[in-house]
């Protein structure tokens, strides 16, 4: 096991570094993620750019965003194994703030390569709030990635390495012309992505 880990840190408004971290200790209720791809969202780049208000979630700077993360556990604690029924080498998704999800993807009623995904948002999902849901609509959501009645395999658009996480929250906002995309990732040795600038 590494000594150290790697994250990309929003210091201050329109100020990502990649930084590195003694590797955290867990206890009995903690676990430790390896992560292989890490979403972003809306509130990303609301944050990057200084935008995000104040409330019951909000981080102040600094601040390691991403709340979309997907990767393997390396290590957990023997209470932790027990509540959530998974074990060291599992691989899991995390997209659980407080009880809700945070719904990602809306691209205010425009196609995004042809693939209308504020439909399926707003039609296959019960929603609650400006953009959240209740946990329990995440299940009916795995069950409708499963159903193949969408092309979900081309909503992912780009996964961008953690040097490139500014162009990633650009690409989001779409102040990169001739780029509309539909979910970014950034995935930790991914190969650079060559931008239109």
């Amino acid at each position: 096991m590494a000594p150290s880990v790697r994250a990309a840190v929003l210091v201050k408004p329109k100020t990502l570094e990649a930084r590195e971290f003694a590797r955290p200790a867990i206890g009995p209720d903690d676990a430790l993620l390896r992560i292989e791809a890490c979403g972003i969202c809306g509130s990303d780049y609301e944050q990057y750019e200084g935008a995000q208000p104040q409330h019951e979630d909000y981080t102040p700077y600094p601040v390691i965003p991403g709340h979309e993360p997907l990767g393997v556990i390396e290590e957990i604690g023997d209470r932790a194994r027990a509540r959530w029924g998974v074990a060291a080498g599992d691989r899991v998704a995390i997209a659980v703030r407080k009880g809700r999800i945070v719904v990602a993807g809306l691209k205010g009623l425009r196609p995004a390569h042809d693939v209308p995904v504020d439909d399926v948002i707003y039609k296959e999902l019960t929603i609650r709030g400006v953009l959240s849901m209740p946990v329990d609509e995440t299940f009916r959501a795995i069950d409708l990635i499963e159903s193949g009645r969408y092309p979900f395999d081309k909503m992912h658009t780009l996964s961008f390495p953690l040097e490139q996480a500014e162009d990633a929250i650009h690409a989001l906002a779409g102040h990169v012309p001739g780029v509309n995309p539909i979910h970014l990732a950034i995935v930790p040795g991914a190969p650079r992505v060559s931008l239109p600038r």
